[in-house]
């Protein structure tokens, strides 16, 4: 069953330097966050506030996680050793592997935790596919493509070193969490800025409300099967069809349909343009 959840989800070895610091105490990250309700793009963000010591073992603390992610608490525990990162699963009272910048094609790692209407430990395994390298303030860091399990619950496919996931840190649930991503720009004391280009701002909102030329366009089904079906609409709309990293999976010109019956079931983000403007739709 292909699923469409708009506006967001519609090779050699390389070696780095170990990841000893991960999130340092003031480091934040920025992302956008698409509404449900409509539009609207909001920004969301996640700071690391504080210094804590669990179980014997010195973490940090970030904050501003909320929706129905499988993280059941407002902060989550973090520390690094070496080129893996662990958070706290506070239902177990255990450290789980979050990301292995360590790893190279081929190879996978499983994300486990609890999700909140659930009392059992679930997972997800995110297999590496290609890794590169990107330059920030001087400094070389690995970036990890990878490919996931599961589509219940989803990361972006794209990882960076002493950054983490280029949409969210934490597996997000499709069916309720607002769809967040991308990273708009992260900063810590150490490695400094880094801005994507995504928006303007670190903290640019409201993005695309007053260039929405389609307010009344309505798109179904979702989940898709085979096509997706456009209402409210007498003209024919450019398209484009993003998966979950950005890359653009299809494209064309509709008024009526888009067949969707290539897709691999996933989540994609469906863009539609014209000349001058950009609106992202949800259905």
């Amino acid at each position: 069953m292909k699923r469409f959840l708009l506006p967001f989800i519609f090779l050699l070895p390389f070696l780095s330097n170990a990841q000893n610091d991960w999130a340092p105490v003031g480091a934040k990250w920025n992302f956008l966050e698409h509404s449900f309700d409509g539009p609207e793009i909001r920004n969301r963000t996640i700071i690391s506030i504080a210094d804590t010591v669990i179980q014997g073992i010195d973490c940090r603390i970030l904050s501003g996680f909320s929706g129905c992610s499988p993280i059941s608490v407002t902060n989550l525990f973090v520390y690094s050793e070496g080129q893996k990162v662990f958070y706290f699963n506070v239902d177990s009272q255990a450290f789980c592997l979050l990301y292995d910048f360590g790893l190279n094609p081929g190879e996978s790692w499983t994300i486990y935790f609890n999700p909140q209407w659930s009392g059992e430990m679930d997972s997800l395994v995110l297999t590496v596919t290609d890794t590169s390298s990107i330059i920030v303030n001087g400094e070389r860091l690995k970036v990890q493509m990878v490919d996931q399990s599961s589509f219940d619950y989803y990361m972006s496919g794209e990882m960076i070193e002493k950054i983490g996931d280029t949409y969210f840190l934490f597996p997000q649930y499709g069916a309720c969490d607002p769809p967040t991503g991308p990273l708009v720009c992260y900063q810590d004391s150490v490695l400094g800025l880094y801005e994507t280009g995504e928006a303007p701002s670190c903290d640019y909102t409201n993005v695309g409300i007053n260039e929405n030329k389609f307010p009344s366009l309505e798109i179904f089904p979702n989940p898709a099967h085979d096509f997706l079906y456009l209402k409210n609409t007498s003209q024919k709309l450019n398209y484009k069809i993003l998966d979950y990293t950005g890359r653009v999976i299809l494209s064309g010109k509709t008024e009526k349909e888009i067949n969707v019956q290539t897709l691999s079931p996933g989540y994609y983000r469906v863009v539609f343009e014209d000349e001058v403007s950009r609106a992202f739709l949800k259905m």
